[in-house]
């Protein structure tokens, strides 16, 4: 089967020496959900960064949809990434309105010439796709989004990830900054967003009732390498207690 993500022997050292990756061997399939846990320093956006391109390996390699991407920009793996951040002020452009925003998000990856931006033509899709998400976010279209509340930013930065599917998802502990039912109604719409779509999406977290309840796999990474990895039906007879422990590793 086709994988959706592979990272071989993936290495990053810094300055001091020391490996932030550590030979990391990872693979994802198509529509796999991937929850990650990990400590401090355990490596989690060290994985993320070098996947999207923000940071490059030391030694390795790392392959989307089989094709080696190692050497490629940042730019050229959105094309075929998108990401969704812990903080609601990244990923969308304060200034600019929510159907401004949305109108930049349907043109990733596609060629953009100098043309007419036909918003007002889509504001009735970009209406109808805030509908779906359920805060009201539809009755805010000319709204400048930095006037937007936390969780309504956050659904919006997520919505823009998923407008045009992405080949993979990466949410960045993106509930991390709301509160606990801001954060719940947001996984909600995370986990609907996946399934309806699809998607292959790896998940960040420190909430571990969501790295339980969310996904069909979740990995536990310590050190820049993976220390366990449980399938849906291992991670099915984990519980919090479980958890605790692999932060004694």
């Amino acid at each position: 089967m086709t994988k959706a993500l592979e990272i071989k022997n993936g290495v990053k050292t810094i300055s001091s020496g020391r490996h932030i990756m550590d030979n990391l061997n990872f693979s994802v399939s198509p529509r796999d959900f991937v929850t990650i846990l990990g400590g401090n320093g355990a490596g989690k956006s060290t994985l993320f960064n070098a996947i999207s391109g923000q940071l490059t390996l030391t030694s390795g390699s790392v392959l989307l949809n089989e094709e080696d991407v190692t050497t490629k920009s940042e730019e050229y793996r959105a094309k075929y990434i998108a990401r969704v951040f812990q903080d609601p002020k990244l990923g969308t452009a304060p200034r600019m309105t929510v159907a401004e925003n949305l109108l930049l998000a349907e043109l990733r990856g596609k060629k953009r010439g100098l043309k007419k931006r036909q918003l007002n033509q889509q504001k009735e899709f970009f209406f109808e796709q805030c509908q779906k998400i359920g805060n009201g976010l539809e009755n805010h279209l000319d709204t400048p989004t930095g006037n937007l509340s936390g969780g309504q930013r956050q659904a919006l930065s997520l919505l823009m990830a998923t407008i045009q599917k992405p080949d993979l998802l990466l949410l960045d502990e993106h509930t991390a900054a709301l509160d606990p039912k801001t954060s719940k109604q947001l996984m909600a719409l995370t986990e609907k967003t996946i399934e309806e779509n699809e998607l292959t999406c790896l998940m960040i977290t420190h909430r571990m009732e969501d790295a339980l309840n969310f996904g069909n796999r979740l990995i536990v990474l310590d050190s820049g390498q993976i220390k366990k990895d449980f399938n849906k039906e291992e991670k099915s007879q984990l519980d919090l207690p479980d958890l605790l422990t692999f932060f004694n590793l």
